[in-house]
């Protein structure tokens, strides 16, 4: 059961967790971009070759235009962010009020076994807290781990986009999946 408190240290909720190596109190707080945290995710999430793609791998001020836009000395993040203790994060692009959103999760230590109560907990909040009907996840067929967590979590596959991502030289199809307000 989660347990909501306050934006007391920025915390919207804490989850149990239970995880390979033993349940775990896992709390999800705000992330803000600061250029430290930036520079920390950049060194967490490079560690994942099939994370950001070609377009990004080891280029910072590409990494950085995926969560800021800057428009003269206006700097804006490119969705919201939340960070799971010091194992990951839950981010959300492609916002569009009141209707959907497209979500990321991404755990450093790569263990999506038993933190998919939390992801659901979080989907609950963030239906809650911004009213989106539905919420989109697109996969890439070579991250075929992640299909399966997805589908754990109940996401649906609504269809397929074809060579739509690049990855070592080559196309590959990418997965969409959606969670409904309802089904959470």
């Amino acid at each position: 059961m989660p347990v909501t408190t306050p934006l007391v240290d920025d915390v919207v909720m804490t989850i149990e967790c239970v995880e390979s190596d033993g349940t775990q109190m896992r709390s999800v707080r705000l992330c803000k971009l600061t250029p430290e945290k930036l520079k920390y995710l950049h060194e967490k999430l490079s560690q994942f070759e099939v994370m950001f793609n070609e377009h990004v791998q080891g280029d910072m001020e590409s990494f950085i235009k995926t969560f800021l836009t800057f428009e003269g000395f206006d700097i804006q993040p490119t969705g919201l962010i939340w960070e799971v203790d010091d194992v990951g994060i839950l981010y959300l692009t492609e916002i569009r009020p009141a209707y959907e959103a497209q979500a990321h999760f991404s755990f450093w230590d790569r263990k999506f076994f038993g933190r998919e109560n939390l992801i659901r907990k979080m989907m609950r909040y963030v239906f809650d807290e911004f009213g989106f009907h539905r919420i989109v996840v697109e996969v890439p067929l070579y991250a075929k781990p992640t299909l399966f967590a997805i589908e754990r979590i109940g996401f649906v596959q609504e269809g397929r986009k074809r060579e739509a991502v690049k990855y070592r030289g080559k196309w590959f199809d990418m997965n969409l999946y959606s969670i409904l307000e309802h089904e959470v």
